[in-house]
């Protein structure tokens, strides 16, 4: 149950993209959760700010 609660907690907080990903990904790969509520879980921990920022062109 620690990894569950871990992944729903889990917050970018300002900290690169990347590493936010990696942790997330450790995490998840210890459960067996369909790849839909990943994704939402993985959303919601993302900052305002990274998912709301301009792509270049």
């Amino acid at each position: 149950m620690m990894a569950e609660e871990a992944l729903w907690g889990l917050r970018q907080r300002g900290r690169r993209l990347e590493r936010y990903v990696e942790e997330f990904l450790e995490l998840a790969n210890q459960l067996s959760w369909h790849d839909t509520v990943l994704g939402a879980c993985l959303q919601l921990g993302l900052d305002h700010e990274t998912i709301h920022c301009d792509l270049p062109v």
